[in-house]
């Protein structure tokens, strides 16, 4: 159910927590070789071809699945065929070969008969401990849900509840736990039907988690949709800060799952950054201990109403992180994040992640739902929003993230807006990342900037001189699409790219792919930079490195004159060394690659590579696709490269085959 089979193994590996509730077979045409487990099919001895040379341990597994094998013997609820490992603390239930589990004889069928591993504290899945209970450590009804509840804020580290049963709280209010440093283990099960109305500041069904909390879904019966009911709301007058299932969390969160819909108005009294989401409103840390959530996701609706006060991330699974150290890791978000607040200050918007203020690590997430902003007061801030991220500050690290949702936004003030990130400010990375949705900007009259990406929107500033906002190894198949009617003076622009919005400061940008149409059109006279890889390049104090992108996508823009327009295949605007904008180190670009058709209202500022290139060296860059309906070929390449109004140099460009 979780691992066909294991072996080989040198040393000690890791296997716990993991669930299986799905049907397993096997056969062969004789049955001799056939081996099912709900766990683990085989692993191998201790000798032999494939043996592990040590004794593996599987610690908390749990599988409630049918599993039937043709050969009956190397048939077990957890594993099939157990050459050697240590089976330990196990949950087993469903049926093995048609035979259903219960009291008097699941332990005869943890593992085939064949086995010659060992188990040991397997219990029944829904079982009782055997004994008397401790008051509120065991949850198999809705009256021992609230005996928990109102018990939850004394219990230590050694305090382990677990859950037996499916439990429909009936449509009642449930009392929030204070702070919470106990063990909750819902084995796979759900709590539905209920009701959290906080009278705190901070709003949850846990205001403060420092325990830890698993293998629970929360607001769905049956773990595919939302019961209709559960919600979590503060009373009238209350609230206004962190908000979620778990308001503040500075412990551990895994295999959670909530649907229970997260209602929010902000409040003048919340002075400091904070976030609102469907699981955890904001990761902090106590003492040493730093907030980690894994394997999580968020089907719940978040309702936002108001004009917060400090600086806010609204997202799935993590509103705001605000601690160093904090582990967000195959975590996803699985409905729609709309939010229409009042932007009076820097608002933050993602899939999975508002806005990260610490240096954390953010490992594959993953965004399916469509991410949005819809203006219904006037702003008077700008908003970074993102696929999965709406902000990375202060270090930090995006790896192998994953963004399928459209992403949009019709703010009429700043936007920064990335498939993946929102904004990145200082040191952080986005690596090996892939964004498959649309970014957006639809926005009417406005007098200040934009910067829209497939992968970031806005990258500035960093706090050495050392290259440290990277971007890596990603892929933008979506089309950035940047629709404004905008009058700005401000350096920034409009700029969209298929990797990156706007670059500024230190930066790396390496071995990206953009396959979408990137597309600016300004009805007014503002700048609009547009770029295959990146928009435009400013502002930079020392050397950042660009090499080894790759760009297939058509890439276009316009104004309502066109006197202030630029499009590349890879870069749109590359600042000179003089004025507001300059970059004031020659910048190189090495090895980009460009085979989309470029289009822009400016003939002089559009090339193959780039548009307008005010300082930078292009150098053994392979041009192809067209330019202004011009087919790049080896006669015309030269000059093709980039646009005419360009005073950068260009050498060793080759034709794309």
């Amino acid at each position: 159910g979780i691992i066909g089979s294991l072996m080989n193994h040198p040393t000690e590996s890791e296997f716990s927590g993991n669930v299986n509730t799905g049907a397993v077979h096997a056969e062969t045409s004789n049955n001799a070789k056939a081996v099912a487990g709900g766990v683990v099919g085989y692993i191998a001895g201790s000798s032999g071809s494939d043996a592990n040379n040590v004794t593996l341990t599987l610690k908390g597994e749990k599988s409630t699945g049918a599993i039937t094998c043709g050969n009956a013997e190397a048939t077990g609820a957890i594993v099939g065929n157990n050459g050697s490992a240590s089976l330990q603390d196990c949950i087993v239930g469903g049926s093995v070969n048609g035979t259903a589990l219960n009291e008097a004889n699941f332990e005869s069928f943890v593992q085939g008969a064949v086995s010659k591993g060992t188990t040991t504290g397997t219990t029944l899945d829904g079982a009782l401990p055997p004994g008397p209970a401790d008051p509120g450590t065991v949850i198999k009804t809705a009256e021992d849900m609230i005996t928990f509840l109102g018990l939850a804020q004394s219990f230590t580290e050694k305090d382990i509840t677990k859950v037996f049963n499916d439990i429909d709280m009936g449509g009642a209010t449930l009392p929030p736990v204070g702070t919470y440093a106990g063990v909750l283990d819902g084995q796979g099960h759900k709590i539905y039907n209920f009701k959290v109305e906080s009278q705190a500041q901070t709003t949850g069904l846990f205001l403060m988690n420092t325990g830890t909390i698993k293998n629970l879904v929360f607001g769905s019966s049956d773990g595919v949709k939302y019961d209709g009911v559960s919600e979590i709301a503060a009373a009238s007058g209350k609230g206004g800060s962190s908000t979620g299932l778990i308001a503040v969390n500075a412990g551990t969160v895994e295999n959670v799952k909530t649907f229970a819909t997260v209602k929010f108005e902000s409040q003048d009294s919340a002075t400091e950054s904070f976030g609102v989401a469907g699981l955890v409103g904001t990761a902090t840390a106590d003492g040493e201990q730093v907030s980690i959530i894994r394997n999580c996701s968020n089907y719940a609706l978040i309702e936002a109403a108001g004009k917060p006060v400090p600086q806010t991330g609204f997202a799935g699974v993590v509103g705001y992180v605000g601690a160093p150290g904090t582990l967000v890791e195959s975590c996803t978000n699985e409905a729609d994040i709309a939010i229409s607040v009042t932007v009076g200050i820097a608002v933050h918007i993602g899939g999975v992640i508002g806005r990260s203020d610490a240096a954390g690590t953010y490992d594959k997430l993953v965004n399916n739902r469509e991410i949005s902003y819809t203006q219904k007061a006037k702003p008077s801030a700008v908003m970074g929003i993102g696929g999965v991220v709406g902000g990375l500050f202060n270090g930090g690290t995006i790896s192998g993230a994953v963004n399928n949702g459209d992403v949009s936004s019709d703010l009429l003030r700043g936007n920064r807006i990335g498939g993946i990130l929102g904004t990145l400010k200082t040191g952080g990375s986005v690596i090996g990342s892939t964004n498959n949705g649309k970014v957006v900007l639809t926005q009417g009259a406005c007098t200040n900037y934009n910067a829209m990406g497939g992968i970031v929107g806005l990258q500035e500033e960093s706090t050495t001189n050392d290259k440290d906002n990277i971007i890596r190894d990603c892929t933008n198949n979506g089309d950035v699409l940047m629709t404004v009617e905008n009058t700005t003076k401000n350096v920034y622009m409009n700029s969209a790219g298929g990797i990156l919005g706007v670059g500024t400061m230190e930066l790396s940008v390496t071995g990206n792919t953009n396959n979408g149409n990137i597309t600016g059109v300004n009805t007014a006279t503002s700048a609009v930079y547009a770029g295959g890889i990146i928009g435009s390049l400013m502002n930079h104090p020392t050397e950042s490195e660009f090499s080894g992108n790759v760009n297939t996508g058509a890439v276009s823009a316009s104004t309502s004159n066109n006197a202030n327009v630029a499009c590349g295949g890879v870069v749109g605007y590359i600042a000179g060394s003089s004025g507001s904008d300059a970059n004031t180190v020659t910048l190189t670009l090495k090895g980009e690659k460009s085979t989309g058709a470029v289009t822009c209202g400016r003939a002089n500022a559009s090339g193959a590579i780039a548009g307008n290139n005010g300082s930078a060296d292009l150098i053994n860059c392979v041009a192809g696709g067209s330019v202004n309906g011009e087919t790049v070929t080896e006669a015309n390449l030269a000059t093709l490269v980039q646009g005419a109004a360009s005073k950068g140099t260009a050498t060793g460009t080759t034709l794309a085959k």
